[in-house]
């Protein structure tokens, strides 16, 4: 799984296919730098998938591999996000890893696997989107959100937080918003049958994509 779309500090929405060379890495946005001041290269660039069960962080100018022996259950990783307490957030084919200097598997009450996205929204709450809906991270416990409703068994590609607070679900077939006042709602209308990725420029434009087609809202 790719994931193709992501956006620049110069206001520029990216489109990329295959797998990422170094030298095209952008500079990391300030949440995805670490208190350590070292940067992680994660599926939050939004078109790489890391495979063979192993993570790379960059460390000045030497990589260190996390794998099976550190932990890493995990053979995909689709996504990442780092909550305000520095701790990192993995979406993988065998569900969600947790990296505060140790690695979890945090499986417990969500649903089945994989987790195929992340985000954190301005409160600096935790979602994500799996193939069976969206949860939300309590502290202590995930929570399913829409249940009884098309959400709950939507494949949710990909999560956008906004900055008034908001979140936006893109499915496969569907996409969803949700408000701290309204709670979730499904949008109409779109020129797409579904989203794969989604980014906000620095302008705060929204861009959705699905496969070959690019929509900017």
């Amino acid at each position: 799984m790719q994931r193709p779309l992501m956006s620049s500090p110069k206001n520029e929405v990216q489109l990329k296919v295959g797998i990422l060379a170094v030298s095209t890495i952008p500079p990391f946005p300030p949440p995805m730098i670490k208190r350590s001041s070292k940067a992680w290269l994660a599926a939050w660039l939004a078109f790489v998938v890391i495979a063979s069960a192993a993570l790379a962080q960059i460390a000045t100018d030497t990589w260190r591999t996390f794998n099976s022996l550190d932990g890493v259950t995990a053979n995909w990783v689709f996504d990442i996000a780092q909550t305000p307490d520095g701790v990192l957030w993995f979406a993988t084919d065998a569900g969600v890893l947790r990296f505060d200097g140790v690695w979890r598997e945090m499986n417990e009450d969500l649903p089945a696997p994989p987790a195929l996205s992340l985000a954190v929204d301005a409160a600096g709450d935790l979602w994500m989107g799996s193939s069976h809906g969206v949860v939300r991270w309590r502290g202590e416990s995930w929570e399913r959100q829409g249940v009884g409703t098309e959400l709950e068994e939507a494949v949710i590609n990909d999560l956008l937080a906004l900055p008034n607070g908001d979140l936006w679900a893109g499915g496969q077939e569907s996409m969803f918003a949700w408000s701290p006042d309204e709670g979730w709602r499904r949008i109409t209308g779109l020129p797409l049958s579904g989203i794969d990725q989604m980014a906000l420029d620095a302008r705060q434009g929204a861009w959705l994509a699905q496969a070959a087609t690019v929509y900017r809202l």
